[in-house]
């Protein structure tokens, strides 16, 4: 069975957007789409970096919604002890 741990690619795949080498334009454009992500399609070359961009939106998105979904939560549990 395959370590993903040991392979290369993942060892160094970035682990924020912060340290994805993007230039100014595209960096301004993704960093919108943390309350949306938009259908998009990314095209380039093999090793360009697409999935793990796709990897990072998908990981900052699926953080703000945990994080409204623990809010609502909280305050719910809050509303209920009221009760």
């Amino acid at each position: 069975m395959i370590e993903f741990n040991k392979i290369w690619v993942e060892k160094y795949r970035p682990n924020k957007l912060a340290d994805v080498i993007l230039d100014e334009a595209s960096l301004r454009v993704v960093s919108q789409f943390e309350e949306e992500i938009p259908n998009l399609l990314f095209v380039g070359n093999p090793g360009t970096g697409k999935t793990t961009l796709e990897e990072l939106l998908l990981m900052i998105f699926l953080s703000v919604i945990t994080y409204t979904l623990m809010l609502l939560m909280s305050l719910v549990l809050i509303l209920l002890d009221i009760i």
